[in-house]
């Protein structure tokens, strides 16, 4: 044998082996990166799915508290309307003819004002606190009103009658500031504020 046959049959042994090698490192490379490949393909939509469903709730909750947003302000804008209502009659006239129709108003207004509670209620989970803030609010022009209209019975003084207008024109302040407070935080949630 000579040296000539013994190096190429060493070369040759290199080189297929080298080949075989290569080729089984191309093959576990191969089915190792389609294994990650789908292994992370089945993450990668289980994550997309998850991400999905959490849009969805997302999509659904806001749709919630918009129009939760929306009825509440709504609530509050009427029972302003009905107290404003109130805060045009002086005292002299809820004592006279306008008692009845200042009994009418109260009585609406309480009837509003129960409506509201019962909504704040039901959707306290789904509302910012501020709203139940104000059913607080609301409560204490109801007791003005109330004690306004008590009062006007039992008070001939003009002076006391003034003190308890003041006193409603107050409560009705602070209602009005509140309102404003929420329809704007209810337009910057919506998207429709004009900041």
């Amino acid at each position: 044998m000579d040296w000539n046959t013994i190096f190429t049959a060493v070369i040759t042994s290199i080189l297929s082996s080298s080949l075989i090698t290569a080729g089984i490192i191309y093959l576990v490379k191969k089915s190792l990166d389609r294994m990650i490949d789908l292994r992370y393909e089945k993450i990668l939509e289980e994550t997309k799915l998850q991400m999905q469903e959490v849009s969805r709730r997302k999509s659904a909750l806001y749709d919630q508290q918009a129009k939760i947003f929306q009825e509440c302000i709504s609530h509050i804008h009427r029972l302003r309307r009905i107290a404003h209502s109130i805060q045009g009659l002086s005292s002299q006239e809820i004592r006279g003819a306008k008692r009845k129709e200042f009994d009418k108003i109260l009585t609406e207004f309480r009837q509003n004002h129960k409506e509201f509670e019962e909504f704040i209620s039901e959707n306290r989970v789904l509302l910012k606190i501020k709203y139940a803030e104000t059913q607080h609010d609301l409560r204490s022009v109801l007791t003005s009103i109330e004690g306004y209209r008590m009062l006007i019975g039992q008070t001939q003084n003009q002076e006391e009658s003034d003190q308890m207008i003041d006193s409603l024109k107050a409560s009705l302040f602070r209602l009005d500031e509140q309102y404003f407070r929420l329809l704007e935080d209810a337009q910057t949630f919506l998207g429709t504020s004009d900041d």
